[in-house]
């Protein structure tokens, strides 16, 4: 596809108004940021208010403001007018529309552009607060699926903030490690990281990072077959979140809690619990988190035996994952799909959508999903008459789910590997180590 007339004049636009910039002596390019600086802000609606500083205990409200389509352009040009008379005014200037450029990437899911603002603000000289603009770049990292290069940045920080030697600081740090942790699929590790900081925390005034980590330590335990310590403090941080006025994290909570009672079968408080959560997404304005409690209820949809309602929620919720950049889900997304194909009979489809996950999986570190899609392949090709390349892909997922020490998870994918062979009238493939049934 070509390039249209308009990008082609802008692009020789930019191109022209830097060149004219580089061509003039330093102190009248510096007066001639100055002034785009000056036209830019008043055409904009006037100077944005400054922001709370960044804060790894307690994440500020975002208010938008007029200027912050325009943020990174404003930095940029404070950045180039501090070379001249008004150096100090303009680098605080710098800082604050540099932070704003962030936020408002972050909101508007350009994942990229808010990667490398985060990182840019931690450098800018005076920063009060380098670990927090870490942090939040490593969020996005994570929320966009690079969860190994979230966790690298994450330690960076944490290095940083012991230098500092702010314990308060250091145990917030320590549980977004643990929930990377966790999110790659490393849960002994995780659990003792976040087990860590509840220790540091348990007598905090912090409600908002005490639920944060209270509700990974759920997750933990319920991705580790501990399904009774799950909803416990999946209940507690609901509470810490709810008294911190956390709405986002609270309903991601509450979505977490409904797949706890799904799984439980105690489904009509399941499908309350999500509706909740889902309310909760919707008043905050979270795409990202509606988009995976709708594929939650869809769930719950299938295991109802409604299949076409299930799968038009799959699809309502991938869309959401694709539009805001979430991979991992997105790549959750299609093997909930996968296994509604199989369900429909659409098993070629359903081989597709299983591959393309396990994909998805592999390239952002969700080993679990990796290796539950990966017995679903099996599953699914041994239907199509092809029990070497099943057993094969089975074993696989096995291998990976024991690794992990999802023994629930492996005692189901071993029945329903029983059940298929059954049907297939080929032998049972060999167990990869499940716990027998208690």
């Amino acid at each position: 596809m070509g390039i249209s007339g308009e990008n082609v004049y802008l692009f020789r636009h930019a191109l022209l108004r830097d060149a004219a910039y580089q061509l003039q002596l330093p102190s009248t390019r510096a007066r001639l940021h100055e002034l785009a600086f000056e036209l830019v802000e008043a055409a904009l609606g006037g100077r944005a208010p400054q922001m709370p500083a960044l804060d790894l205990l307690e994440k500020a409200d975002f208010a938008p403001h007029s200027t912050d389509a325009a943020a990174g352009e404003l930095a940029g040009h404070a950045l180039a007018a501090s070379e001249g008379p008004k150096r100090e005014f303009f680098l605080s200037m710098h800082a604050r529309y540099l932070r704003r450029h962030a936020e408002h990437c972050q909101r508007s899911f350009r994942n990229e552009e808010a990667v490398a603002a985060w990182r840019a603000l931690s450098l800018v000289e005076g920063t009060r607060e380098p670990c927090a603009a870490l942090q939040r770049c490593a969020e996005v990292l994570s929320k966009s699926g690079r969860r190994r290069e979230a966790e690298d940045v994450l330690i960076e920080a944490l290095k940083l903030q012991r230098t500092l030697g702010d314990s308060k600081g250091e145990s917030a740090l320590l549980g977004y490690l643990g929930m990377a942790q966790c999110a790659t699929g490393r849960h002994a590790e995780a659990e003792a990281t976040l087990l860590r900081a509840h220790a540091m925390l348990r007598d905090s005034r912090h409600a908002r990072l005490r639920g944060l980590v209270v509700g990974n330590l759920a997750s933990i335990y319920y991705l580790t077959g501990r399904p009774e310590q799950a909803e416990q403090h999946q209940l507690m941080a609901a509470a810490a979140l709810e008294e911190a006025g956390d709405k986002v994290n609270r309903g991601i909570l509450l979505s977490n809690l409904g797949l706890t009672y799904h799984r439980a079968k105690r489904h009509e408080l399941a499908d309350a619990t999500l509706k909740q959560a889902l309310t909760l997404h919707r008043q905050a304005g979270d795409r990202r988190t509606e988009g995976i409690t709708l594929g939650h209820l869809a769930l719950l949809l299938k295991s109802r035996g409604d299949s076409a309602g299930a799968e038009a929620m799959t699809q309502e919720a991938l869309a959401i994952h694709r539009q805001v950049g979430n991979r991992a889900s997105e790549g959750m997304t299609l093997g909930h799909l996968a296994s509604i194909y199989m369900t429909t009979g659409r098993k070629k489809l359903a081989e597709e959508f299983y591959w393309a996950a396990v994909a998805i999986h592999a390239e952002v570190g969700n080993r679990r999903s990796e290796g539950a899609d990966l017995c679903g392949v099996g599953i699914c090709v041994l239907d199509q008459g092809r029990p070497g390349e099943a057993k094969e892909a089975w074993s696989r997922g096995m291998a990976i789910l024991s690794l992990i020490g999802d023994q629930e998870l492996m005692r189901l994918e071993e029945q329903a590997m029983v059940a298929a062979c059954a049907a297939a009238g080929v032998p049972p493939f060999e167990s990869a180590g499940v716990a027998p049934q208690a």
